[in-house]
């Protein structure tokens, strides 16, 4: 309820026997309103991006040399983290991780132009049916954090930084708005998948 809303209100209620006591409930409603009513994330505030949730049911992953998923941007400003999960790492137990943020194509896919990278150390080795969170944070990068804009499509890389192989959890419900791609090394080219990784980004509002 806004200024005006009160205003009017307390006018038709002023005249009755019980105007104070009116009065009294009408400004308690427009208090509990505007407390309940959801504050917009201000300037610089890091807020939660563009997600696909873990589903439930059995684990499901996706692995390929290099493995991407397109997302478009909630909110313009600066992508300074994002989130995967992964399902197993190397034989030694630990592996490390290249994440990137990238452009994309026309076709939806990981275009050449990188906009943010990190480098995710020491994922362990999840126990059986579970998964390892790793969180890329970009504000320590070279390149520094991604700048987005909302609406825009991207794509996050991942790849592994030495030999290995990155074994992703896969998010197979639909509904995430975007794609898994993984890139074939044979005919180096980016090859659409079935599902969406389940992933998150974060953005710190502009």
């Amino acid at each position: 309820m806004d200024g005006q809303q009160f205003d009017r209100v307390a006018r038709r209620v002023a005249g009755s026997a019980h105007s104070r006591r009116a009065l009294l409930t009408v400004a308690a409603a427009a208090a509990a309103s505007r407390l309940l009513a959801p504050t917009p994330a201000a300037a610089g505030e890091e807020v939660l991006d563009a997600r696909c949730p873990a589903p439930g049911g059995e684990l499901q992953r996706f692995q390929r040399q290099v493995v991407a998923q397109s997302f478009k941007a909630k909110h313009g400003g600066a992508l300074v983290r994002s989130k995967v999960w992964f399902t197993e790492a190397g034989a030694g137990g630990t592996d490390n991780f290249w994440v990137s943020i990238h452009s994309t194509d026309s076709k939806g896919g990981p275009a050449a132009r990188v906009l943010a990278e990190a480098q995710v150390s020491n994922v362990s080795n999840p126990p059986a049916g579970q998964t390892t969170e790793a969180t890329a944070d970009f504000t320590v990068s070279a390149l520094g954090p991604a700048r987005v804009k909302k609406g825009k499509q991207y794509a996050l890389v991942v790849r592994g930084a030495g030999s290995d192989h990155p074994s992703l959890q896969l998010n197979l419900n639909g509904g995430c708005k975007g794609s898994v791609f993984g890139f074939n090394d044979l005919t180096g080219k980016w090859e659409r998948g079935f599902g969406d990784l389940v992933f998150e980004t974060s953005v710190e509002r502009s």
